[in-house]
């Protein structure tokens, strides 16, 4: 057989992709299989994670259980998201004998979400092995197509939530001066009708001392005539 030296009980790259620990002295067989179970559980994560994205959509962009406009109704940014899991998975992959995602098991119904037929998923990778992980991770398969688009919304700098984002900063900002401005404005016309209450009740004091002394002073003048 072939040694293989190792600083540690660790063993890497002995074999392309997988790593060795060693547990004790002594010999023992090692058998590498592909793990088809575990690859069905992973892809039938990512169906159930696809699902709640495009449950999530619908539920804030549509109308709510009383028939209301939801939260997010009329978002753009959140149709952005469904339209790109939606392209991603209606893509037109072709890996070998496989063409296109229906191949693997994945339908998509009615309501927008994809369902996995596992047993024809285990077909197609008992088959076609290398087909099938080229299809889901090749460089033109379906994780690598959603990775693009999902991209191109989620990056921090230039995605489209991002932009979104900032511009509803600025928008906020602005409602924020304008409600500033709005409320110098209200307190100025608040000191003006003050000033004008102030100014009408001295003129009404005004009047009403000229009107005790007219009437005093025509009471006088009534008094004065009759005696």
């Amino acid at each position: 057989g072939l040694a293989v030296y190792s600083e540690s009980n660790t063993f890497e790259d002995v074999i392309p992709g997988l790593t060795f620990t060693a547990k004790s002295e002594g010999s023992t067989v090692v058998t590498v299989a592909p793990d088809s179970e575990g690859l069905l559980e992973t892809v039938q994560s990512f169906v159930d994670a696809y699902n709640q994205a495009m449950s999530f959509v619908d539920a804030y962009t549509g109308l709510d259980a009383s028939e209301n406009a939801s939260a997010l109704a009329g978002e753009s940014v959140l149709r952005s998201v469904q339209g790109a899991l939606q392209s991603s998975m209606a893509g037109a992959y072709a890996v070998g004998d496989l063409q296109g995602t229906s191949m693997l098991g994945f339908s998509t119904q009615q309501d927008r979400s994809i369902e996995l037929d596992s047993d024809k998923f285990l077909a197609a990778l008992s088959d076609s092995p290398q087909d099938v992980m080229g299809m889901l991770a090749g460089e033109s398969g379906l994780f690598q197509s959603l990775d693009g688009r999902l991209d191109m919304i989620v990056d921090p700098d230039e995605g489209t939530i991002a932009i979104r984002t900032e511009s509803l900063d600025d928008q906020i900002e602005a409602f924020e001066d304008q409600i500033a401005a709005d409320e110098a404005r209200l307190e100025m016309y608040e000191d003006t009708l003050r000033q004008q209450f102030t100014n009408l009740e001295m003129t009404l004091a005004e009047l009403q001392s000229m009107s005790s002394f007219v009437t005093s002073l025509f009471a006088s003048m009534t008094g004065s005539g009759s005696s």
